[in-house]
């Protein structure tokens, strides 16, 4: 679509505790009206989750530029970069178990287009109401879905980092979609470390003020920090803007 722009942001933050930030994401300006907007979150200890988002990353972004990308690829992305870590935890014991979340998000003229793997997630603001795209791939989604546990009690909860998804496991069954964009709306990319201490009240108020991204970044991860966040903290931003 002729006269659209794209605004990307993105900020990743180590936190108080951990010792390694495990978390990566990509912004990428393809064209006036197409970009993408990914975010990893690494698992399997220190190095290895770093290394399993690494690797989901950089296979994105290699696969993005090409010339012929299109939306159905992405499913073929996510299974490269699956087999890709696979192969790590079967040539070396020593990264076991190593995976990653993965949450895309391409923008194409009106409409994006969208894969999810794991707890990441990918939120749609339009409008002053924030709207949840994606579904937690764990085990207390369910729980959460049914009420019988809140987000407070997540944030402590032992089984609250297992997942039932991610990126370097047999048989990865990632979930995706589309909707369309209008001006004005707000793609928000967030790992756990960030959504599982604000709730969504509170960041679509954040949202509200101003169509600032960066200010919006710095507000949501020290607010999340306030919280108790345990974890890395990682944000991305995309701002629809048509002429």
């Amino acid at each position: 679509m002729k006269d659209m722009f794209i605004n990307l942001f993105g900020k990743t933050h180590i936190g108080n505790y951990r010792p390694e930030n495990q978390d990566r994401y990509l912004t990428l300006i393809l064209q006036e009206d197409r970009a993408v907007l990914a975010i990893a979150d690494g698992l399997g200890g220190e190095a290895n989750g770093s290394l399993a988002a690494e690797t989901a990353i950089r296979f994105l972004d290699e696969s993005i530029r090409k010339a012929w990308f299109k939306p159905p690829d992405l499913v073929r992305t996510i299974q490269l970069a699956n087999d890709q870590i696979l192969s790590f935890s079967e040539n070396d014991q020593t990264l076991e178990g190593i995976g990653t979340t993965l949450t895309v998000a391409l923008i194409e003229s009106s409409r994006c287009y969208w894969i999810h793997v794991g707890d990441s997630r990918l939120f749609h603001f339009s409008k002053g109401k924030l709207s949840q795209i994606t579904n937690d791939q764990r085990f207390l989604q369910e729980f959460i879905d049914t009420g019988d546990i809140d987000l407070r009690a997540v944030s402590v909860h032992p089984l609250r980092n297992q997942l039932d998804q991610c990126v370097g496991m047999p048989g990865v069954k990632p979930s995706f979609g589309d909707f369309s964009l209008e001006n004005g709306d707000i793609l928000m990319l967030t790992t756990d470390g960030l959504h599982d201490y604000i709730l969504p009240a509170h960041m679509a108020s954040v949202l509200k003020v101003s169509p600032d991204l960066p200010k919006i970044a710095d507000t949501l991860i020290k607010a999340a920090m306030n919280a108790g966040s345990r974890d890395n903290l990682t944000i991305v931003l995309g701002l629809i803007q048509k002429g």
